[in-house]
């Protein structure tokens, strides 16, 4: 008996011991404290903590959660990768953590397992550990231009399903096992994440890439490169080895002889001895030919990766080998990826009076799905931008302007919509009931208006509503075809939606009128679909889709062209078969509520297109042709519906046309380049150059470069980077005044450019650039609250009163001043106590503050200097502008 309660008694004490931890949650450290998860790993109690609960997840698949914090004990659960937990203990190296939506997942793991900080490794100095995807000098298993990262730092770990293209740079959140000596490096889109974000686009399921190896990546902590000079006087030449380059110009102080083994003495010793005699990596001059040509704002530029602080010894540098045409097609793709993120909703409606009470319906439907996707925007940080419109048109027999009416162009200011709905002024038409055109309207005219007039957005997801309960009849007043419309709606990629209304009634003329709506409408969808089907074989035929992904989309194109061709089934007298089931249809509706329920889902469909489009643009940056597969749908992304049709076949053809488009408009905009004039002479030949100015042969010009440059991008050869050594300065006293070989260059995102400009905004608009012994306290005072982000003196910890306006400026930016003024390396504390040296010159750092304001003002308005990676703006300032 005393030996069962024992036994019982140790049973209720594990019972106890393992569920204890979970009675309270411990906060999470700060993240603004601590730069990387290391320095947190051996610690129990932290500096700084947050008044929010610790939140951690697995960075790993298979990550094992125990019984004790022990290895050896029983396993509790195994973890799935980016699982989201809360720590309520810590015990040295391991964290005890609940799943908060499933109490019973807990156990002891390993703290080196989880990504326990909300933001990526970064340095004393606040800059983040980038990696740069590469290709080294050999061989390489699967694709050389794309990696696909995995769910675990080992190599049959299941991938991602997401991927990272050559030469773009990504964010890194871990090294395995450690960052001395890494194998894998845990790679994330942006900077940092919302840890309590589940439906955002920058939770942690949306930032975090996945693994990469090591050896495909070269990691980066500075902002710094190099480009070459554009005022150079000498040829650059990029060494393999420092010795080589260090040997080269002592042997040739006073000449720029092309580096050749036999005029490179080290290089010679290394043959002799038998060693590796690899000399030089690449050069972009030709003897004494220097290339001047100015580098685009998206290339990549040279990643300073050792620093010299003698400007006449080698940097250690990063060479990409990825083209500028590569690099400016990627921004395309990015471009077109968030301009894709715009939903343009078109309401097109009969306004003859037994259409009246829709008119306001539609309206009041409007301002309602406004107000929910508002509520997601704010909420939920729903991206995009969704905008109404709305159009009506009348008889062909009404005055040519009733025919057709715009009501509101696009805008997200629903409210006076809706009103201008209200009161439209519904028309009568008073010709005799036996006249054939009695009852149908001005359709095609209303469509085609639609199409062509309303101020659609380039590029966004498109999608005309038609609501009606009659069909089109001309009166001979035009010659508009259903194959007429379905050629607009396949040139401006728009998805349309026909809505019939079908009220009880049983006056023939309006049966029939019905009747003919069903079969146009079908007709219009027929066609439409067969259109895309050419256009789908012209790609193939112009290998711009693989013959796989061509027969795919043709044949789900042939079941609509088949399906919706049957108009045998408007001629019974309910005169309605739906048709379609994505992008182009015909829905029937008999009441109120059919009639809200089927326009909320038609605008929900659209939300679907925009996160298939989104998701096929990140797989053709990386240059391959996206499968037509359903993506799963993104947890976080909540506007799709949760479906398993996939619309990337009708979807696919509109999103490559759209590319060769904004491809084919961007070298047609800079015909003046005499490099891009070449190119398309050479493509489109003498006789179509010589007529660019005609609208139709701009038109087809456009088309056939943007698929010339697509095509050739999907078909790139691989791309290699390599390290190299180069001179900042050309050594020799003969040329120690002369310009530099190399621009230094220190790449921000926008938003950092912004940070960095706001103190010294402050000072020109709050202080009108002066500064004088009576503003100093108050002036240096404001630079310190903008540069750590605090509004209140009160809250500034000591010590970073106690630093230079130097110390802090490099603490938060991670750059030096250019300016060495005795003021910027005097604290606060001392400025504040009055323990300022006289006989400074104040006037110079004034004129120093004003003009750096001004020159990064003038940058950060520079929008066509801006270039995107995973949907960030960067750009690449040269040093010399910084502060």
């Amino acid at each position: 008996m005393i030996k069962r309660l024992n036994e019982k008694l140790i049973f209720l004490l594990a019972i106890f011991l393992f569920v204890s931890p979970a009675l309270a949650r411990m906060n999470a450290p700060d993240p603004y404290l601590y730069k990387r998860p290391s320095e947190i790993w051996d610690k129990d109690k932290f500096e700084g903590m947050m008044m929010n609960p610790w939140v951690v997840f697995a960075a790993r698949e298979g990550l094992r959660l125990y019984q004790q914090a022990d290895e050896t004990s029983r396993v509790t659960y195994t973890a799935l990768f980016l699982d989201k937990f809360e720590v309520t203990q810590k015990k040295g190296r391991y964290v005890f953590v609940e799943n908060d939506a499933a109490p019973e997942i807990k156990g002891w793991g390993r703290i080196e397992q989880f990504i326990i900080l909300p933001h990526a490794i970064k340095t004393v100095h606040s800059i983040t550990h980038k990696a740069v995807l590469i290709n080294k000098l050999k061989r390489i298993q699967g694709s050389v231009n794309i990696v696909n990262p995995l769910n675990a730092p080992h190599q049959k770990a299941t991938p991602t399903g997401k991927q990272l293209k050559i030469l773009e740079f990504a964010n890194i959140y871990l090294y395995y096992p450690s960052e001395r000596n890494p194998t894998y490096v845990l790679l994330g889109k942006k900077p940092f994440f919302y840890p309590f974000e589940e439906t955002a686009i920058g939770s942690v399921e949306n930032t975090i890439l996945g693994w990469v190896p090591a050896e495909r990546v070269f990691t980066w902590d500075t902002r710094e490169a190099f480009q070459p000079s554009l005022n150079r006087k000498h040829p650059i030449y990029y060494f393999s080895n420092k010795e080589d380059i260090i040997s080269y110009y002592k042997k040739h102080p006073k000449d720029d002889a092309f580096p050749t083994c036999n005029t490179v003495p080290s290089c010679k010793k290394n043959i002799k001895d038998q060693k590796n005699s690899e000399l030089l990596v690449v050069s972009p001059d030709v003897g004494n030919k220097i290339d001047r040509s100015p580098w685009p704002p998206e290339s990549f530029r040279y990643a300073i990766l050792e620093q010299s602080t003698d400007p006449t010894q080698p940097f250690l540098i990063g060479v990409p080998g990825a083209t500028p045409d590569i690099s400016r097609i990627t921004q395309h793709i990015e471009k077109q990826s968030k301009v894709s993120e715009v939903r343009d909703v078109v309401f097109l409606i009969d306004a003859t009076k037994s259409m009246e009470p829709y008119l306001i319906l539609a309206g009041k439907i409007a301002k309602n799905i406004m107000d929910k996707f508002r509520l997601k925007k704010e909420k939920l940080k729903e991206i995009g931008e969704l905008r109404f419109g709305a159009a009506i048109y009348r008889d062909y027999a009404d005055e040519l302007p009733y025919q057709y009416e715009v009501v509101e162009d696009l805008t997200t200011q629903v409210r006076l919509m809706k009103k201008r709905l209200g009161n439209i002024a519904v028309r009568r038409n008073f010709e005799r009931p036996n006249d054939p055109a009695y009852y149908p309207e001005a359709v095609f005219q209303g469509i085609v208006h639609s199409i062509r007039g309303m101020n659609w957005k380039q590029g966004s997801r498109k999608l005309i509503i038609h609501i009606g309960d009659a069909g089109n009849h001309s009166r001979g007043q035009d010659r508009y075809k259903e194959k007429d419309i379905a050629r607009l709606l396949v040139e401006h990629d728009i998805s349309y939606s026909a809505i019939l209304i079908t009220s009880e009634t049983e006056n023939v003329g309006r049966i029939l009128a019905r009747k003919l709506f069903c079969k146009q409408t079908r007709t219009i969808i027929n066609e439409t679909a067969q259109s895309w089907w050419e256009e789908v074989a012209k790609m193939e035929n112009d290998r711009i889709l693989p013959a796989e992904k061509a027969i795919e989309i043709k044949e789900d194109l042939e079941k609509l062209i088949e399906s919706a061709g049957d108009t045998d089934c408007c001629k019974n007298d309910l005169s309605c078969c739906p048709s379609g089931d994505r992008r182009w249809t015909l829905r029937c509706v008999s009441t109120d509520h059919d009639y809200e329920r089927t326009i909320s889902k038609q605008i929900d469909k659209l939300a679907n297109q925009l996160f298939e489009v989104k998701s096929m643009l990140e797989i053709f940056r990386t240059g391959q042709v996206p499968s037509l597969a359903k993506t799963q749908t993104i947890k976080q992304q909540s506007s799709p519906q949760k479906t398993s049709v996939s619309y990337r076949p009708q979807l696919m053809p509109g999103v490559v046309k759209s590319l060769v488009k904004r491809i084919g408009e961007d070298l047609i905009s800079r015909l003046n380049d005499k490099d891009v004039r070449q190119k398309a002479l050479l493509i489109l030949g003498n006789d179509m150059m010589k007529k660019i100015e005609n609208p139709d042969v701009r038109k087809e010009a456009i088309n056939k470069l943007g698929t010339h440059e697509l095509s050739k991008y999907l078909k790139a050869d691989a791309q290699f980077f390599t390290r190299a050594y180069v001179m900042l300065k050309r050594p020799g006293k003969k040329y120690e005044n002369d310009p530099d070989q190399m621009t230094k260059m220190v790449i921000f995102q926008r938003k950092e450019l912004e940070r960095l400009l706001q103190p010294l905004t402050i000072f020109k608009e709050k202080y009108h650039c002066q500064l004088h012994p009576g503003n100093i306290k108050r002036i240096w005072r404001d630079f310190m609250l903008a540069i750590i982000g605090e509004s209140d003196e009160e809250y500034i910890d000591p010590e970073i009163k106690n630093a230079s306006f130097e110390e802090l400026y490099k603490q938060q930016y991670g750059i030096a001043l250019r300016k060495n003024h005795p003021l910027l390396k005097i604290s606060y504390a001392n400025i504040d106590g009055g323990m300022i040296p006289k006989g400074i010159d104040i006037g110079a750092l004034q004129k120093y503050l004003c003009n750096s304001q001004r020159q990064l003002k003038k940058l950060y308005d520079s929008n066509e200097k801006f270039f995107k990676v995973f949907g960030d703006e960067y750009i690449w300032v040269e040093a010399d502008v910084l502060p």
